[in-house]
């Protein structure tokens, strides 16, 4: 008798990790004009590793790319910066990805890439697990997240930028081994 074969979709590929803090710099957001702080992420990294992939992987290999980001200011603060790449390069189709989005702009991101094109989707962590989406080769991972917790000093509940556990990491970085190999790049240390 043959023995049958069950194959089970979502298969993990091997994926290629760097960790690249050195990317970051210290002061990861952006100097307002009055010197206080501002609620702008500095893009500057995210764009370094779209140049980068750009560089050393050819325009006809196919891959797509998924940035994992906190929330909606920094998605906003990578998309502008990026489109304006994109915009040199007329090689990056980019897409927000959030839970604020309309449904039609979600499913943009499931929408195949033109020939010698790349998706790059910049999203919260909504594509960690509720979705996914095929041909993503490269993920960049900032390591954050925004959750609500209770603030005792104003007594309410606040979202909180925190750094993601080592299994949302493990998630993440999985994003981009399931239709073929691929790329995780943190940008935080391996510590």
């Amino acid at each position: 008798e043959k023995a049958k074969i069950i194959e089970v979709p979502g298969r993990l590929y091997p994926i290629k990790l760097h960790y690249m803090p050195h990317l970051v710099n210290k002061e990861l957001r952006l100097e307002s004009k009055s010197k206080s702080k501002s609620d702008r992420l500095n893009p500057e990294p995210y764009i370094q590793l779209l140049s980068m992939i750009d560089k050393k992987y050819p325009k006809d290999e196919k891959g797509d790319l998924l940035i994992f980001l906190s929330g909606l200011n920094e998605i906003h603060s990578v998309v502008d910066a990026a489109k304006e790449y994109a915009q040199q390069n007329q090689n990056w189709i980019i897409l927000p990805l959030h839970s604020s989005l309309s449904m039609q702009d979600q499913d943009k991101v499931f929408d195949y890439t033109p020939e010698g094109m790349r998706k790059c989707i910049v999203s919260t962590n909504i594509a960690e697990t509720s979705i996914t989406i095929d041909g993503i080769r490269f993920v960049i991972d900032s390591g954050k997240m925004k959750e609500m917790t209770y603030d005792p000093n104003y007594k309410m509940q606040r979202l909180k930028e925190m750094w993601v556990s080592k299994a949302s990491s493990t998630q993440r970085k999985g994003r981009a081994g399931r239709t073929g190999p691929g790329v995780c790049f943190r940008l935080y240390s391996e510590k």
